[in-house]
């Protein structure tokens, strides 16, 4: 038990250090089930299948181990395909331990709906092992008997053995027969088989259905309710799962919301939405509608950030930075920053974690929604092996060029402070903040909300990736055509704020073929909506793009198109037709002696006024 308390403890600041004591301790004591299940547990956690032991016969036996431990137990032999030893495990301890929560909620761990599920028959016909719901004849009451093979029947749970008479009777009918449910003096009173379902699936649906009436002091713990429904795989109908599903759609779309309205940091956001930072950050680069908020975008900012990089001794990068870098897979360019780097032990376990959900090539299947219709999605085998060995480069990448750092320096401060900003920030962000609070140390983030944090709560310093590019760019280290190429890449990525220019617009129209609706040139083009942008430097900006494009884009109809969605980003400013007047007064001077191209330009804007029936003040 001491060796099980000092694991736990241990666990939050120093991973390495708890799984290597409980390797040793079961080196000397091999026999010990609940710290080989402890050890399992971070296994799965941390996404180490070696520190996993899954086979049934290396588990505890329920009674000598804490009910507390009931579920990782089936969610352990799960995690190595053991589905049918999880179930009939799991519902053991249900009738073992009928009045105990920790009991139906290993129940609900055997067969989550969003897990691979074991074989569970569907039968048509009552006998051992089935469900059987009836009503007696001229009632209306809806009782049910779980004919109990396996184990002694339990009255109160409304089981009965297969010899018991009204099992006999029972055996063989089905759904709409009617059957002698006890003998009378005068005339047997009969019942009639409304449903027939397996025996595990009535008992999870009987859990989900009186959760509130069995446990009213956990209100908080919501279980998937499910109904019983013929033909329905193993008897289970799911329906309340999937309205479960749309109130967690609803959910992610609020917690986006608040993302968006302010400055919470990114793990709030993923947790909300069941993912890590790693994974938010492609969503989020991936949604047109959404963007990375990663600075303020003012000078004192930025030039806060360039002297810290260049004062900085050692640079800490956090998931967030990762990420960014992994899309702009820029690996190679960390080695020639003059700082050396460092990661935490709790971030490379964060995308170890991920590695290990995808160590099988098996295919999966997720369900999402389009409109008001649900959709099965699958990833094929070969799109999960990618994804795996994507991650393992990203891990072999970081190992390459970083250090990885123990953060003893979070078991230091109050608790109540330290649970704070392991909620806002995960584990992993939290020991990156402390590592970044040392002297000549700086913080690499692009979370805006984690950078807040940091620097509030502790005096971090930090910067975002196009700084730190920046910082090489102008130290020499990095080409100016790579700077210029990952920032059209950021700004396509909605990276807020992302410095630009007329190169890095022009280097975004090049990458999409100059169309406007492709990535990354639709993203870069959104700069001239920005409200944060004066509006004199919105419109310098424009006409120097507008010279350029005029003057090395081909076709007519791609510079008209530009054109047309430059004025489009114009128009959602304050003030807009101020603006679009004041662009079309600059274009003849700005183009000088090249006459054609200024007539041209004049008379797609006059067109877009036109069709939006805009009149211009005389």
């Amino acid at each position: 038990q001491l060796i099980g308390l000092e694991a736990g403890i241990r666990e939050h600041y120093d991973i390495e250090g708890t799984i290597g004591l409980l390797q040793e301790y079961l080196s000397r004591a091999p026999d010990d089930r609940n710290i080989r299940l402890q050890l399992s547990v971070i296994g799965i956690q941390r996404g180490r299948p070696e520190l996993v032991s899954s086979d049934p016969v290396s588990m505890p036996k329920p009674e000598d181990t804490p009910p507390e431990n009931w579920m990782a137990i089936v969610l352990v032999m799960k995690s190595g395909g053991h589905l049918w030893e999880a179930l009939k495990l799991a519902y053991r301890l249900l009738r073992l331990n009928f009045g105990k929560i920790e009991a139906h909620l290993a129940y609900f761990a055997s067969l989550l709906p969003t897990d691979p599920l074991p074989g569970i028959p569907s039968p048509d016909a009552a006998g051992p092992g089935t469900a059987v719901a009836f009503t007696q004849e001229g009632g209306t009451q809806i009782d049910w008997y779980i004919i109990e093979e396996q184990y002694e029947p339990d009255l109160n749970l409304q089981e009965i053995g297969p010899a018991h008479p009204a099992a006999q009777q029972l055996a063989g009918k089905r759904a709409g027969d009617t059957f002698v449910l006890a003998e009378g003096s005068v005339i047997p009173q009969r019942a009639k088989i409304l449903q027939i379902v397996s025996k595990y699936a009535y008992r999870y649906a009987d859990c989900g259905q009186n959760w509130m009436r069995r446990f009213p002091d956990h209100p908080d713990v919501q279980p998937v309710r499910a109904a019983l429904l013929a033909g329905a795989p193993g008897g289970i109908d799911f329906t309340e799962f999937f309205q479960s599903f749309d109130r967690i759609i609803a959910l992610h779309h609020e917690a986006l919301e608040a993302y968006r309205s302010q400055p919470i940091p990114i793990h709030i956001l993923a947790r909300a939405r069941g993912r890590n930072e790693l994974e938010e950050m492609r969503v989020l680069a991936a949604d047109d509608s959404s963007s990375v908020r990663c600075c303020l975008g003012n000078a004192e900012e930025r030039s806060a950030a360039l002297s810290a990089l260049k004062n900085a001794s050692i640079i800490v990068l956090d998931l967030t930075a990762i990420a960014t870098i992994s899309l702009l897979n820029a690996f190679d360019w960390l080695k020639h920053l003059g700082a050396r780097l460092v990661i935490s032990e709790m971030t490379v376990s964060a995308i170890q974690s991920l590695v290990e959900e995808y160590s099988t090539d098996r295919p999966r299947t997720g369900l999402g929604r389009e409109g008001h219709h649900y959709v099965w999605s699958e990833v094929t085998p070969e799109a999960v092996r990618a994804q795996r060995e994507y991650l393992e480069s990203v891990i072999d990448k970081l190992r390459s060029t970083c250090a990885t750092a123990p953060c003893p320096e979070l078991a230091g401060i109050a608790n109540e402070k330290r649970e704070f900003l392991m909620n806002a920030v995960g584990e992993h962000g939290a020991q990156s903040i402390m590592l970044a609070t040392a002297p000549e140390h700086v913080l690499w983030t692009d979370d805006f909300g984690m950078a807040l944090l940091a620097a509030h709560e502790f005096g971090v310093r930090r910067v975002w990736t196009q700084v730190a590019l920046q910082e090489r760019a102008e130290a020499g280290g990095l080409s100016a055509d790579f700077f210029t190429d990952a920032t059209a890449k950021l700004l396509g990525w909605r990276y807020y704020f992302t410095s630009t220019g007329v190169q890095s617009l022009a280097r975004a129209g090049e990458i999409a073929g100059c169309n406007p609706d492709r990535w990354p040139f639709k993203g870069a083009l959104g700069v001239f909506s920005d409200q944060a942008i004066l509006t004199r430097d919105v419109l310098s900006l424009a006409v120097s793009f507008i010279l350029h494009y005029a003057g090395e884009v081909v076709l007519p109809q791609l510079r008209e198109a530009v054109t047309v969605r430059i004025l489009d980003r114009l128009s959602g400013r304050q003030g807009a037709l101020v603006a679009v007047v004041a662009l079309l007064r600059a274009l003849p001077g700005a183009f000088g002696l090249n006459a054609l191209r200024a007539a041209e330009i004049t008379t797609v804007v006059h067109a877009w006024l036109a069709i939006r029936r805009i009149r211009l003040p005389t």
